[in-house]
């Protein structure tokens, strides 16, 4: 899917945790060369490393490149998969 589409299908997949009633907000951002996920706080802020995946962001198709090198949001844990997944290939 397209950028639009996939902007719409991350807002609309986001699942909500019960103690917060908001959904978590993650930053991906290359580190290494390697895209890594942070939780990000209230503010929008990255509060803590959630993981470090095994992607390499100089494979990525140039677009995907970018917006993990300018710092990507996601929010939901659903959202999050997917596009780990469509980088991940």
């Amino acid at each position: 899917c397209d950028r639009r589409q996939r902007q719409m299908c991350i807002r609309d997949r986001a699942q909500t945790l019960p103690d917060t009633g908001q959904p978590t907000q993650y930053l991906l951002r290359d580190e290494g060369g390697m895209v890594t996920v942070y939780t990000c706080g209230p503010d929008g802020s990255p509060t803590r490393l959630a993981r470090q995946t095994d992607i390499y962001v100089n494979l990525l198709p140039e677009n995907d490149a970018l917006r993990v090198k300018q710092g990507m949001t996601v929010t939901g844990d659903a959202a999050l998969q997917e596009v780990l997944e469509d980088l991940g290939g």
